[in-house]
């Protein structure tokens, strides 16, 4: 690997990381209740604007440039960015989802699918554009919901763990699922910034994310998921099907395991912590183990990336 690849590889993954943990300890309280409702409330805009400060930041060194109007599925992180840290702070301002804001917020994804997918639009028919650009809202929506309820519900590792294994697993969709590496690199950004926080988070066992703090990671997630899949035309259409039926998955284990093991008043516990994560990173071997199909059958294809 070239030397200026493995700076930017240790770049995106070591300071991130760092950056969460403090985060973590800085932001949030060692004392906080844990029957306080709405624990992280006050600072929901916190963790949203440090994710989009990291990859404001990072963005120009990984990519070359500052990108705001992106050509290519790498460049749609930091946009997402921005559209994420935009609805964070508008959930922060607004009370707890409703019906309207349901239809307004899957409204809004299906808006974000269609800058996405401009290039392409010209060319696909009525119905591939609706197939295309529902599958993206219906599965960032769903994904969202799964989250808000097997991310936020839970209290200290087992909330920032199911966003950290949700972002490694959109990673792993990227490359070596679509061939996409650069996407890949912006996406494990995220990662290893909730890798970060999650470790910090053990020291904050009454921390409770607030719903807003989820809705940047997903975003920027799936939008880059959904770039890599519309650019990666080699990969077979069940392939990318599986894959992005799998990051849904991970938050709906998480939540599914929550009501067979409920969490004790007294706040979680280790074993039940790593278990719940153990449960809900089934999905990611799966994607790991369909990625690497993929790519073996790249590699005998002779096809290069």
């Amino acid at each position: 690997m070239p030397n200026d690849m493995l700076l930017k590889l240790i770049a995106g993954a070591i300071p991130p990381a760092i950056v969460g943990f403090l985060a973590i300890l800085l932001f949030v309280p060692r004392g906080r209740s844990t029957g306080d409702a709405r624990p992280t409330r006050h600072i929901a805009w916190a963790l949203p604007l440090v994710l989009f400060a990291v990859f404001a930041l990072l963005q120009p060194w990984i990519a070359g440039k500052f990108i705001l109007l992106p050509r290519s599925a790498s460049e749609w992180a930091l946009p997402a960015a921005v559209f994420g840290l935009v609805f964070a702070l508008i959930n922060v301002a607004l009370p707890a989802p409703g019906t309207l804001r349901h239809g307004l917020r899957l409204a809004l994804l299906v808006g974000i699918g269609t800058l996405i997918a401009r290039t392409f639009l010209a060319r696909w028919t009525p119905l591939e554009a609706a197939t295309w650009l529902g599958s993206f809202a219906v599965l960032t929506f769903v994904s969202g919901r799964l989250l808000a309820r097997a991310a936020t519900a839970q209290r200290g590792v087992d909330g920032i763990g199911v966003l950290a294994l949700f972002t490694m697993a959109s990673a792993a969709v990227c490359v070596p699922g679509l061939n996409s590496l650069p996407s890949a690199q912006f996406i494990g950004i995220l990662a290893w910034l909730l890798t970060g926080a999650a470790a910090a988070s053990l020291l904050r066992p009454s921390l409770r994310l607030h719903h807003a703090s989820a809705g940047l990671p997903l975003l920027v997630a799936m939008s880059v998921v959904f770039a890599a899949s519309l650019t990666s035309g080699d990969v077979p259409l069940w392939v990318k099907g599986v894959l992005g039926v799998m990051l849904p998955a991970i938050p709906g284990l998480a939540a599914a395991f929550d009501r067979v093991w409920p969490a004790s008043a007294e706040g979680p516990k280790l074993k039940r912590s790593i278990a719940r994560l153990v449960v809900a990173s089934v999905p990611l071997l799966i994607i790991g183990g369909l990625g690497a199909w993929q790519a073996m059958q790249v590699q005998e294809s002779g096809y290069e990336y």
